[in-house]
């Protein structure tokens, strides 16, 4: 926004794994910056991931900014995740996951997109069956990538 790259008035954040959940946090933790936020593979309940299958941030610190996550008490990591707080969500939110996914599990997803329902959170939900973690297939890939764009294109006008 400084450089003139980008419009304060279209700003959507996009991430995958742990940043899903990072983009989702962060319209929760500031919603008037943001219009949208997309989560690919993310998680969204800090509370259900095992800390030795937790999925890292990539980068020299990325181990240790998700262990912080990991360390906090039950209590901090469940006020934390986006799943008990979709009422304060107040821009529309893209989630894609595969069905297969063991890493960041698909249950997950499937439950914050419950809770998404009742706050009645405006959203896309994409999912890939036999598809994990990642989306392997060229097809889905694309398919995916084109939804995200349709997504911004919708919400960035």
């Amino acid at each position: 926004v400084q450089n003139g790259i980008a419009s304060e008035d279209k700003i959507c954040l996009f991430g995958t794994s742990y940043g899903g959940f990072a983009a989702v946090a962060s319209v929760i933790d500031q919603p008037e910056r943001y219009q949208c936020a997309a989560s690919y593979s993310g998680f969204y309940a800090l509370d259900s991931i095992n800390s030795d299958r937790a999925p890292y941030l990539p980068g020299q610190d990325g181990r240790s900014a998700t262990q912080d996550s990991m360390d906090l008490s039950r209590a901090e990591q469940r006020e934390q995740s986006p799943s008990n707080n979709a009422e304060a969500i107040q821009v529309p939110l893209l989630i894609a996951h595969g069905a297969e996914d063991i890493l960041t599990p698909f249950g997950q997803a499937e439950n914050f997109i419950e809770e998404l329902v009742s706050a009645e959170v405006t959203h896309d939900f994409f999912v890939k069956d036999g598809e994990g973690h990642k989306f392997l297939d060229l097809e889905n890939r694309v398919e995916f990538f084109d939804k995200l764009l349709e997504f911004l294109d919708r919400n960035l006008k």
